[in-house]
C-alpha cells in the first residue's frame, strides 16, 4: 500500500476500496436528504474531499488496499447514489485515538445531530481515557451540558424509543433520564400517556402497557387525534417534584451512614442526590438535600425503623410501634404495662411512694386513632413510639395508648366481632348463658376459619398451573405480605417452623432469624414451601387484610371480587359441613315469645290457637 505523507494527501479513492467506520457516532442518515445531496453531486461532484486513513483488509487473495472513512461518510453514500465510481479524498496515516477524536469533534458540531448520538459520542471520548472536562472543553461546551447528555444514555428502552421517534422533546429526555428505570416507566405511564390504573392490564408487563398505548395514540395522530404525547415539559417537571422527588432534611437517619443500607451506601456521596452532582440536577431542584430514587429511600427507611426497633429492644425500652393506617377499635390488650419504678422525692411529713414506669408490651403496630399524640409525661401512659410504615417510617413520637385517659381524649368505636352482642345489649336483650356464650364463640371460631380459608384459596389461586408467570405472581404477593406483617408476627417462632438458620439481614448485615426468612425468599422456593410460608404467616398475622390478595387474585383472572368470595364460602361450607349444635333451632324462649306476639295479632277464621302456635314456633325456627 502507497503510504501518503503523515500530513495528508489529496487523491480520487474508488468507492469500492472504501469502508464506513464503525465508530462513527452517526448511526442515522435521513434518505430524503442522502437523495437530494446525490443530485447535487451529480450536478457539481463532491466539492469538499472525505477524510480516509488507509487500512489493509485481508482477503483470500491476501491483503488488499483499502480506506476507512474518518468523516463524510454521508457524502460517501451520496456518491453511491449518484453512480459515482470514485470520491475526492484526503488520506492521512492516524491511530485509533486519533481518528475517534476527529469523528466525535467533527460530529460533535453538527447541527443535525441528535441528543443520543451527542451521548454516544461523549461516551466514546471518555472509553479512551478522557473526562469529562477534557470532553467538554474539546467540543466547546459547558460540563453540565456534557454530563446533561450522557445522562441520556441512562433511559430505559421505551423512553428511548419515543425519544427517537420524535414524540417527546430534549427537555422530557433530560428529565425522564434523571429517574430510576422504574420510576421512567411510572412517569412514562402516568404522567407522559396520562393513562389510569383501571386502564392498565395488570397481567402485561409496564413496556407492554406502554407500547399498546403508544400504538393506540400513533394511529389516532394519523388520523388527525393530535400529537401522540401532549404532556408539556412543566408538566411532567410537575409531576416528578409531586411523585418522585424526595427531601433528605429532616429525615431520622444520619445522611452519611454507610452502614444502615451497605448496598446503597451514604446519602451524602449518592450520585441520586441532587447536591452531589448539582450541575446535573439544577434544573430540576435547586435543593441540594433532594433524593430521587424513591426505592431506596423507602428501603432505607424501613432499615432504620428495623434498626432502632432492635436497638431499644436491647437496651431494655422497646419501642411502641405506630402505625399510620387509621383505626379506633378497642385495643384487644393493653399496649403497656406498668412496673415499679423508684421512690418518689421524699417530703416532709408524706410517706414515701413508689413510682411506677410504663413498659411496652404491645408486639403488633398500633394504629392512629388508637393512639394519640402526647408530650412526655403528660399522663402516665405516655410512651415513645416509632412508625413502621407510612411517609414518617423510622421518626418517633410520644403517645398515649391509654383509650380511657382522662387527660387526652380517644375515640372509640366497637370492634367488628362483638358487634352483635353491642346490638343486644343497646336492645336490651337478655344476657347469655354460659350455653349460648359457648355456642356464639364456636360460630366465630367457624366464621374465622372460613375467613381463613378463603385467604388461603385466593393465595392458591395465583398459580394454579404452576407456571413461571404465575410463580412469579405469587412470589410477589408472598413478598409483599411479608414485609407488611414482618413488625407484627413472631419471626423467631415462624422461621423454626419452617426450619430455617439464621442468616445476615440486608439491612442490618447481622445474623437474625428475620434475615433467615429474606434469604429464604431470595432463594426462590418451590409454590408448595412458598404456600406453607404464606398459610404460617397468615395464621400469625391476625390484623390480616384481605384487599391485597383479592386484587392479586383479580390479576389472575379470578372474576369478580364478590362473587369469588361467595364461591370460596360456598366451598368451605361443603367442604366443612355445619356440625348439628350449631344447626339446632331456635330455643324454646324465643318461641314462647313468638307465640305471644302472633297471639295479639287477630286471629284468622278457621285456625285454632293450636295451629297458630304451631305455625309461629315454625315461623320461629325458619
Amino acid at each position: 500500500m502507497n503510504q501518503p505523507q503523515s500530513s495528508g494527501s489529496f487523491q480520487s479513492i474508488p468507492l469500492d476500496h472504501i469502508r464506513p467506520s464503525g465508530t462513527n457516532p452517526r448511526k442515522h442518515f435521513d434518505q430524503a436528504k442522502l437523495e437530494e445531496l446525490a443530485e447535487s453531486i451529480r450536478a457539481m461532484g463532491v466539492t469538499q474531499p472525505v477524510l480516509l486513513r488507509p487500512r489493509l483488509v485481508y482477503v483470500d487473495a491476501g491483503a488488499q488496499e483499502s480506506y476507512e472513512i474518518v468523516s463524510g461518510e454521508r457524502r460517501y453514500r451520496a456518491s453511491r447514489i449518484a453512480g459515482k465510481e470514485e470520491i475526492p479524498a484526503l488520506v492521512r496515516e492516524m491511530s485509533d485515538e486519533e481518528a475517534l477524536q476527529i469523528q466525535m469533534i467533527e460530529n460533535l458540531q453538527r447541527q443535525d445531530l441528535h441528543p443520543m448520538e451527542e451521548a454516544d459520542g461523549y461516551r466514546a471520548l471518555m472509553a479512551s481515557g478522557a473526562t469529562a472536562e477534557d470532553v467538554a472543553k474539546k467540543a466547546g461546551k459547558t460540563l453540565g451540558y456534557v454530563l446533561q447528555r450522557l445522562k441520556l444514555l441512562q433511559l430505559e428502552v421505551d423512553a428511548k424509543e419515543i425519544f427517537a421517534a420524535g414524540h417527546i422533546t430534549q427537555g422530557h429526555a433530560l428529565l425522564l433520564a434523571r429517574l430510576t428505570p422504574h420510576d421512567q416507566e411510572r412517569a412514562i405511564t402516568y404522567s407522559l400517556l396520562g393513562l389510569r390504573d383501571w386502564e392498565i392490564d395488570k397481567k402485561k408487563t409496564p413496556s407492554e402497557n406502554i407500547q399498546r398505548r403508544l400504538r393506540d395514540r400513533a394511529s389516532s395522530a394519523k388520523n388527525g387525534g393530535g400529537r401522540v404525547i401532549s404532556t408539556t415539559e412543566d408538566q411532567l417537571h410537575d409531576w416528578i417534584k409531586s411523585n418522585v422527588l424526595l427531601v433528605l432534611k429532616g429525615v431520622p437517619w444520619d445522611l452519611g451512614d454507610a452502614e444502615l443500607l451497605p448496598a446503597a451506601g451514604p446519602c451524602t456521596t449518592c450520585e441520586k442526590r441532587a447536591g452531589t452532582n448539582a450541575a446535573l440536577f439544577q434544573d430540576l431542584t435547586t435543593v441540594a438535600e433532594t433524593c430521587t430514587d424513591p426505592a431506596c429511600f423507602a428501603e432505607k427507611q424501613k432499615a432504620f425503623a428495623a434498626q432502632e426497633l432492635r436497638l431499644a429492644k436491647e437496651a431494655g425500652t422497646p419501642l411502641l410501634k405506630l402505625s399510620a393506617k387509621s383505626g379506633h377499635d378497642k385495643l384487644e390488650e393493653p399496649a403497656v404495662k406498668f412496673e415499679p419504678g423508684p421512690l418518689a422525692e421524699s417530703k416532709p411529713g408524706v410517706k414515701n411512694v413508689r413510682t411506677s414506669k410504663p413498659v411496652v408490651v404491645a408486639r403488633k403496630a398500633i394504629r392512629e386513632g388508637q393512639w394519640v399524640e402526647a408530650k412526655k409525661g403528660e399522663c402516665p401512659s405516655v410512651v415513645q413510639g416509632i412508625f413502621t410504615d407510612g411517609p414518617n417510617r423510622g421518626k418517633t413520637r410520644w403517645v398515649c395508648v391509654d383509650q380511657s385517659c382522662k387527660v387526652h381524649k380517644h375515640t372509640v368505636t366497637t370492634p367488628r366481632a362483638t358487634n352483635l352482642q353491642a346490638s343486644a345489649a343497646s336492645s336490651n336483650a337478655p344476657k347469655l348463658s354460659p350455653a349460648e356464650a359457648l355456642l356464639e364463640g364456636k360460630k366465630r371460631e367457624r366464621e374465622t376459619k372460613k375467613e381463613r380459608f378463603v385467604t388461603m384459596e385466593i393465595l392458591r389461586m395465583v398459580h394454579v398451573d404452576g407456571t413461571v408467570k404465575e410463580i412469579d405472581v405469587t412470589r410477589k404477593l408472598v413478598r409483599d405480605f411479608w414485609e407488611a406483617a414482618e413488625y407484627d408476627v413472631d419471626v423467631e417462632m415462624i422461621a423454626e417452623v419452617m426450619g430455617l438458620k439464621p442468616a445476615k439481614h440486608k439491612t442490618t448485615n447481622k445474623p437474625t432469624m428475620a434475615g433467615a426468612i429474606e434469604t429464604f425468599l431470595d432463594k426462590e422456593p418451590t409454590p408448595g414451601v412458598l404456600m406453607d410460608f404464606a398459610s404460617l404467616l397468615y395464621v400469625a398475622y391476625d390484623d390480616c387484610d384481605r384487599s391485597d390478595l383479592i386484587m392479586h387474585a383479580m390479576k389472575s383472572g379470578a372474576g369478580d371480587p364478590k362473587e369469588l368470595i361467595r364461591d370460596l364460602e360456598l366451598q368451605f361450607e361443603d367442604e366443612n359441613p355445619l356440625p348439628a349444635e350449631l344447626a339446632k333451632p331456635a330455643p324454646a324462649k324465643a318461641a314462647k315469645k313468638a307465640v305471644k306476639k302472633s297471639a295479639a295479632k287477630p286471629k284468622a277464621v278457621g285456625v285454632d290457637k293450636k295451629s297458630a302456635a304451631a305455625g309461629a314456633a315454625a315461623e320461629a325456627r325458619a
